[in-house]
């Protein structure tokens, strides 16, 4: 119980935290001479309700280092690089947040896995190729969902996530979504191999924490 209230409590500061960076971002790129993306930051605040609904959506209980985990690459990829514009300003920071979410929606996959598994009490190692291989799949689609989505946005807004400046998805898109596919592939690659020597029982790497406190939490095993 002392550990789960500590969670808790590291879950509520997360939010806070995050709340926070949110409201200077968005207050910041709002009036700051050369800012382009509004109160951009204040409608990332929104995705601090996912955990949330997910929660109530699909009755899940909570497991605080998972949605910890989430929260924070969400304000890397959201606060940071759309509304803070850091994919524009340093070069490789879309290479790297598109690598860090190949890792990050391959746990959500195994997540995913585990919530859809008919039989919740098995050992979590149980059809290891299955869970594995779901996994990178589900990644890799969630990859190409935002790769579309981003387009979507640059045609119905004319606003590219990416470049605040020039139109990048609009010209040279090609390119820009085989570089971002091809390093959320190197990262759901090597989550995925990291989770068949996981999933195997001999060796538990922390990595992996989220994910088991998600599933001891939902089905205690």
């Amino acid at each position: 119980m002392r550990n789960k209230n500590g969670w808790r409590l590291a879950y509520w500061i997360t939010v806070t935290l995050y709340a926070l960076g949110g409201i200077a971002i968005g207050l910041y790129t709002a009036f700051a001479p050369g800012e382009t993306r509004g109160f951009l930051g204040l409608v990332g605040l929104l995705f601090l309700l996912i955990p949330p609904l997910l929660r109530l959506i699909f009755r899940l209980k909570p497991a605080y280092l998972a949605d910890i985990c989430l929260l924070v690459f969400i304000f890397m990829a959201f606060e940071l690089g759309v509304a803070f514009s850091w994919y524009s300003k340093f070069a490789y920071y879309d290479l790297l947040t598109h690598g860090v979410s190949g890792m990050v929606f391959a746990a959500v996959g195994l997540c995913v896995y585990y919530y859809f598994r008919e039989d919740k009490q098995a050992a979590p190692g149980k059809d290891r190729l299955v869970a594995v291989s779901f996994s990178a799949f589900f990644s890799m689609t969630a990859a190409g969902m935002w790769e579309i989505l981003e387009y979507l946005m640059w045609v119905f807004t004319g606003d590219d996530s990416q470049y605040s400046i020039a139109p990048y998805v609009g010209f040279n898109g090609v390119s820009d979504t085989m570089e971002d596919m091809m390093i959320c592939l190197v990262g759901t690659v090597v989550l995925c191999w990291l989770m068949w020597i996981h999933l195997g029982g001999r060796r538990r790497l922390l990595l992996f924490k989220p994910v088991d406190q998600f599933l001891e939490a939902n089905w205690s095993v």
